[in-house]
């Protein structure tokens, strides 16, 4: 019968001899924690970045909220000079008070949803802007309250196409200027959070199936890495009785360590 050939004493030094020597309950405990510590590590920033996509809806949301407003305060400004208009172009004095109660009706719906809109993160562009529209917008109201309905009241329809001209036509024509500024900057500051949230989520998604792959192969590194550490000393001992079986009483592990194997090891040699 041949014997297993004689071998120097395995010594197990640095870490992975630390690893050997500990129990084998704890080494497959370690592997499982491993796995859980990236599982853990993958959710956490699965997590921490679904927060930050709820984050980006929070601001395209607040988008669309500011693009309802300024549509609001558009609408407003202009059925302000379309009922002013009604109110100069009749004779009626019931039609004139219903013109004139609109207007007061639609200036307070312009001024409410003029404050909502500064309520808003706005940022220099439109903060800038909304001050040319008050100051013009001011001009325009005092005009059409202390001139402009006055002269509409005595239905002097002249006097009212001058002032309109030399005094309603340009400020008009400032706040318009204003208004579209904001309009398009709010469309523009939307467009740019649209944007933000599609590549937020694109980078997210690519760097969590990254982290979830990484998280499964050092699983498997870790897996594979312990069944090694528990199997291969195992299989010298098996190898070892096969050889005793068969009658060879010479056949040595030559293990040595403090784990449950290297202790069956060392019972079998002795």
């Amino acid at each position: 019968m041949s014997a297993l050939p004689t071998e120097a004493p395995v010594h197990r030094r640095g870490v992975i001899g630390w690893i050997q020597d500990l129990r084998v309950s704890t080494k497959i405990l370690s592997a499982v924690m491993v796995v859980a510590a990236a599982g853990t590590g993958v959710s956490s920033f699965a997590l921490y970045e679904m927060s930050n996509v709820n984050h980006s809806t929070e601001a395209v949301y607040s988008d669309a909220q500011q693009l309802k407003t300024v549509a609001e305060m558009r609408n407003a400004f202009n059925r302000v000079r379309i009922s002013s208009l009604n109110h100069f172009l009749t004779d009626d004095p019931a039609a004139k008070a219903a013109a004139a109660k609109a207007m007061a009706t639609d200036l307070k719906v312009l001024a409410d949803a003029e404050a909502r809109y500064k309520a808003f993160p706005l940022g220099e562009v439109r903060v800038a802007a909304l001050a040319e529209f008050d100051q013009a917008w001011s001009t325009y109201v005092t005009v059409l309250n202390d001139k402009l309905i006055p002269l509409s009241d005595a239905n002097n329809q002249d006097a009212i196409a001058d002032v309109r001209k030399a005094q309603i036509d340009p400020v008009v024509a400032e706040a318009q200027k204003a208004m579209n500024t904001i309009s398009d900057r709010t469309v523009e500051v939307a467009e740019e959070e649209r944007n933000a949230a599609a590549e937020s989520y694109d980078t997210a998604r690519t760097v969590v199936i990254g982290l979830i792959v990484a998280g499964l192969l050092l699983g498997l590194v870790a897996a594979l890495g312990i069944a090694r550490l528990i199997t291969r000393p195992l299989e010298r001992c098996v190898e070892v009785l096969r050889r005793i079986k068969d009658g060879d009483l010479t056949a040595r592990t030559g293990l040595t360590g403090k784990d449950e194997v290297a202790q069956l090891a060392e019972a079998l040699d002795t």
